[in-house]
């Protein structure tokens, strides 16, 4: 539904544009595309950026959890250092 109200509307501004001035109306049908081409390359940019930092953060998380979890252990074993580099 909103597919189609959204390309009824920007065919009916488009029109309404080249009527009133053919060279603003152009323009416009020019550069609508390549806006929309770009957005698309960046909005999947950010997507994969957005996935590869929320993998990162959920395998800080567990490392963390993993050795707070079980510092006891960690201390005992003198592996301190070792679980801080891995963090």
């Amino acid at each position: 539904r909103f597919s189609i109200e959204a390309i009824v509307r920007i065919t009916g501004i488009a029109v309404y544009m080249i009527i009133r001035s053919p060279y603003l109306g152009l323009c416009t049908i020019g550069i609508v595309p390549v806006v929309g081409i770009i957005n698309k390359l960046y909005g999947d940019w950010l997507g994969r950026n957005a996935k590869k930092v929320q993998t990162s953060l959920a395998n800080a998380t567990s490392s963390a959890y993993e050795s707070i979890s079980c510092i006891k252990t960690v201390m005992t074993s003198a592996e301190e250092a070792y679980e801080c580099e891995k963090y």
